[in-house]
């Protein structure tokens, strides 16, 4: 997995200063730049999903999902 975030530009990996048997993985600014859209995305999709319901309905079915998991 980390070999295609590399090729498709969201991650490099550094050797460590410290320790040459460490390798280090930062994220790119490509990839900084689809946090944004993720959020907006994400945001958008808990407006539609919770439309129409009440905070207390939102409450309890919020409840029921963390017993679930």
């Amino acid at each position: 997995m980390l070999d295609r975030l590399e090729r498709d530009g969201l991650i490099v990996r550094e050797p460590s200063s410290r320790d040459r048997r460490v390798l280090l993985i930062r994220r790119t600014d490509r990839d900084r730049s689809f946090q944004k859209k993720y959020l907006e995305v994400s945001d958008r999709m808990t407006e539609l999903y919770y439309r129409g319901l009440t905070d207390r309905e939102i409450d309890r079915f919020e409840k029921t999902l963390s017993v679930i998991l």
